[in-house]
């Protein structure tokens, strides 16, 4: 749990060079400690100023929802369709929210019951008149995608949950600076073992 919580991530190669076990006994330690934050790091709801996307990863698609200057939260979805990519917004984010989305028709249904603004991106990155951006959640993205690809290669797609699951705790924790001992308060809890 202390390399867990040590950087950005580490791989199960890494993790049994350095406390010298086998991989499939890191590989699994691991796996624990991410089924504990998939369980516990997803916010409940969102308010103010939210952005929204999705983006193809491992060829899944991932929706993600951040709120500017808070936590994200980020979700396996089945396709892209106007009633799938608008179910996670409606789920976990508060009425009455501004919501920023790329020009995707599906988001456009938000108007009802959100503020919504959108830029298109074959013209701009940064709509001129309101400044509206989908920069937080871009960047996210770009995060993502740089740990899947440095530290963690060849992710399974069965498991890509998980890591999607610790990559939104280090997020959402990401001013935390004892994450540490918030990881073993969350391990320790009754209802988890590791064994």
């Amino acid at each position: 749990m202390f390399e867990f919580s040590q950087k950005k991530g580490i791989s199960a190669v890494e993790l049994k060079t350095k406390i010298t076990v086998s991989y499939p006994v890191a590989l699994r330690m691991l796996r624990k400690i991410r089924e504990v934050v998939q369980e516990t790091g997803q916010p409940h709801t969102f308010f103010g100023v939210i952005e929204a996307d999705e983006a193809w990863i491992n060829h899944l698609i991932v929706q993600g929802i951040v709120q500017r200057h808070g936590q994200t939260a980020l979700e396996i979805i089945p396709n892209v369709e106007e009633e799938t990519v608008q179910q996670q917004i409606r789920d976990k984010v508060e009425k009455g929210s501004l919501i920023l989305t790329d020009g995707r028709l599906g988001y456009m249904g938000l108007q009802i019951g959100y503020r919504h603004r959108y830029v298109n991106h074959s013209k701009e990155f940064v709509e001129k008149l309101f400044h509206t951006h989908t920069n937080t959640i871009e960047g996210i993205w770009s995060h993502l995608k740089r740990l899947l690809g440095t530290i963690y290669h060849g992710v399974w797609k069965k498991y890509l949950n998980l890591y999607l699951a610790e990559f939104v705790y280090r997020y959402n924790n990401r001013t935390n600076p004892n994450l540490f001992s918030h990881l073993v308060s969350l391990v320790f809890t009754p209802r988890y073992c590791l064994y």
